[in-house]
């Protein structure tokens, strides 16, 4: 199967996402006949499967990718390596830092 493309501006979709607005303007799912019904349940699941199948999850892909850097550390180039070093030291101080280091204003 593959990656469906943004009608708008062609880009990959990862993850499709059903509409709360347009849902609330639907009839609730109680009320429909029951081909109506096995038409939402059907692209609910096949919403389900391309999520599942094309990994609409960024935080288990950023956690993943931590989880290989950490073991493949020496295959990573140096600049990087010294990126998410320092990100990884300075994050803390800054969050955890009684003073303000930028300034609102």
């Amino acid at each position: 199967r593959l990656k469906l493309l943004c009608p708008m501006d062609r880009r990959t979709v990862y993850g499709l996402f059903p509409s709360e607005a347009l849902r609330s303007r639907e009839t609730p799912t109680a009320s429909l006949d029951m081909g109506a019904r096995r038409d939402r349940e059907e692209v609910d699941r096949r919403i389900a499967l391309y999520n599942s199948m094309f990994n609409a999850n960024t935080l288990l892909d950023n956690l993943r990718w931590a989880a290989r850097a950490w073991r493949q550390w020496d295959r990573i180039p140096l600049g990087l390596r010294t990126y998410i070093t320092s990100v990884c030291i300075l994050a803390p101080l800054y969050l955890l830092s009684p003073l303000d280091l930028v300034p609102e204003g």
